[in-house]
């Protein structure tokens, strides 16, 4: 009898083990981001990378299934061709061209094969903010000014500014792709100041109204 209740238990945790195994994997690995699940072709639509790193060069998955980037000069489109991969078609006059592109499981980087047979080092993910226009990204954001936690500056709709020893109006104005201008409204006149965003738009420095500097201003929210 005992013998019978042995193999019996051994044949119930068999069938555990095989049961957990079988759950694990039909889960995703720990660490995958809540997208991973995302079809790759809806994942990647209208996203943004720094093609083989450089932040000069912007590649873009566009939504009609195009691809831009600036020095690619004949049409190309993109196409999912596996889990985690896309195959790029350059449609030259003589014919077409493919390069291969896969992506890490994280999605957040891809390599792969050039259309000539060269490699495509290593392309992250570009900041989705980077591309949102400043003047529309600043709008109620708030830094440390000059890195200081007691003094917060925000950058307020209708282009206002909001420091808290500032005590005249000062307005902000978009001035360059990573440059806003401050002006601040004297009695007799007016004064400027520059600050130049970092390309994260994670804080900024530039030139006072005096001619000092401002030092750099992380984002506070």
């Amino acid at each position: 009898m005992k013998t019978h209740w042995s193999v019996l238990s051994v044949l119930v945790l068999v069938l555990i083990a095989v049961s957990t195994i079988a759950r694990a994997e039909d889960r995703p690995p720990s660490g995958f981001p809540g997208n991973e699940a995302e079809p790759l072709g809806e994942f990647l639509a209208g996203t943004r990378w720094y093609w083989e790193g450089s932040k000069s060069h912007i590649l873009e998955f566009e939504k009609d299934g195009k691809v831009d980037l600036d020095y690619w000069k004949y049409p190309t489109d993109w196409k999912v061709s596996g889990h985690n991969e896309v195959i790029f078609t350059m449609h030259l006059p003589t014919g077409d061209l493919n390069a291969t592109a896969t992506f890490t499981e994280d999605r957040s980087s891809f390599s792969g094969t050039q259309f000539r047979g060269g490699i495509i080092a290593r392309s992250p993910r570009a900041p989705v903010e980077k591309f949102t226009p400043l003047a529309e990204f600043l709008p109620g954001t708030k830094w440390f000014w000059e890195g200081s936690k007691q003094h917060i500056l925000e950058f307020q709709g209708g282009g206002r500014l909001h420091l808290d020893y500032w005590k005249l109006p000062t307005d902000w104005k978009v001035t360059g792709p990573n440059q806003v201008t401050f002006t601040m409204h004297f009695k007799t006149g007016t004064l400027n100041a520059t600050i130049n965003f970092d390309d994260d738009r994670s804080s900024f420095s530039g030139t006072q109204f005096r001619g000092g500097t401002i030092s750099k201003s992380p984002r506070a929210s």
